[in-house]
């Protein structure tokens, strides 16, 4: 399958970021059950995501 992320920095500031990531299904075909795993040396509010769900060990976060 194609994909694309695009991860974008909104704002640096003095106790945190804000960016955007945007993950995009270049293919013909649907996903499902899919999960991107990353790692931040930085806390992600998880009120700050717009879809989906965050599992955060430490500095280790799973979306999905």
């Amino acid at each position: 399958m194609d994909f694309r992320v695009d991860l974008a920095v909104i704002e640096i500031l003095p106790k945190g970021s804000r960016f955007g990531l945007t993950l995009h299904n270049l293919s013909e075909k649907s996903v499902a059950n899919w999960q991107l795993n990353f790692a931040f040396d930085r806390h992600i509010e998880k009120a700050s995501l717009s879809h989906g769900t965050l599992t955060q060990v430490a500095v280790y976060a799973r979306y999905r």
